[in-house]
């Protein structure tokens, strides 16, 4: 499985951004269940903030109220997401 991440600190908080499409953002029950996935098994011991990009590159976040705000004021160019692979 391959998946591309960024990890952001928010008040010595390290959250874990998953990369993944507008059409899991924008259905809630796809995307918690994403989420669960993602603490459970993928990013595990990381708060997880869905992204995804729309047509025009703009960042859009799903997740946890207070961390997605926090995503929002961040410069998305300062996120640096990397690709993982997990056998």
């Amino acid at each position: 499985m391959n998946f591309d991440a960024a990890f952001v600190k928010e008040d010595g908080v390290e959250i874990g951004i998953f990369a993944t499409t507008m059409d899991v953002l924008n259905d809630k029950i796809q995307a918690d269940n994403l989420i669960s996935h993602c603490e459970e098994r993928i990013l595990i011991g990381y708060p997880v903030v869905l992204m995804a990009q729309d047509s025009q590159g703009k960042p859009h976040y799903y997740g946890k109220q207070d961390l997605t705000r926090f995503l929002e004021s961040t410069n998305f160019s300062k996120i640096h997401f990397r690709r993982y692979t997990i056998p």
